[in-house]
């Protein structure tokens, strides 16, 4: 299965586990380098100029390491 979460949804989730960084230092530091893993997907999709579909294709593609954790 694809990641399916909206990046802008990431903001606000991404600000969650910044907060948590003082109980939960490495559970939150996790979950921030996933997500950073995530904007970068969306950044090389930006910069290559890929169409929806294009996206979606490399969405799913270079997302397995995410959703592996």
């Amino acid at each position: 299965s694809s990641l399916s979460i909206p990046s802008n949804c990431l903001v606000h989730i991404r600000r969650h586990f910044e907060q948590a960084l003082d109980e939960n230092r490495e559970m939150a530091q996790h979950a921030l380098t996933q997500i950073q893993h995530i904007y970068k997907i969306e950044r090389q999709c930006d910069e290559a100029g890929l169409s929806y579909d294009e996206r979606r294709q490399t969405r799913q593609e270079l997302s397995r390491d995410v959703e592996g954790g």
